[in-house]
């Protein structure tokens, strides 16, 4: 039965907390995406891609359209469970870490404060989720495909 795990309520509330950030992120992604097809921008926006060359806006959008595939596949992964998800999650989000570390150290304020606490606490509940042994593997993968709770 390899696959999903049974979590106590606090890991899966967590896990399904970061999933839902992560389809989110997605979902911001992909409407970037559309605006800049569609070429309905706000202004400052518009401004900043006049100044780039059609192929320099091609790529953009491709890129944006495949951070909102991978974020949302990590949302995927988190809402169900998976390990390789919860390992891409920590790596990326610990990604960021010491750029808002450097931000900090620029210039303190209260919102980098916040950003960064969160990140800190994703990053640490992640690893303490990957690397606790108390989860055990005992649904098949037909649950989170079916949509059906597992808690």
């Amino acid at each position: 039965m390899e696959g999903l795990r049974i979590y106590r309520p606090l890991r899966a509330t967590g896990l399904r907390m970061i999933a839902a950030f992560e389809v989110v992120k997605g979902m911001i992604s992909l409407a970037a995406c559309l605006a800049m097809i569609s070429n309905r921008l706000p202004a400052l926006i518009a401004s900043i891609l006049s100044e780039m060359t059609a192929a320099e806006r091609s790529w953009l959008v491709i890129a944006a359209g495949i951070y909102a595939l991978i974020r949302f596949l990590i949302g995927y992964g988190l809402w169900c469970y998976r390990r390789w998800a919860e390992w891409l999650t920590a790596a990326s989000w610990t990604v960021y870490l010491p750029i808002e570390f450097y931000a900090m150290a620029q210039e303190a304020t209260r919102f980098k404060g916040i950003l960064l606490s969160l990140n800190v606490a994703v990053v640490l509940f992640l690893t303490w989720n990957l690397l606790s042994q108390r989860a055990t593997r005992v649904l098949s993968d037909k649950y989170c495909v079916r949509g059906i709770p597992h808690l």
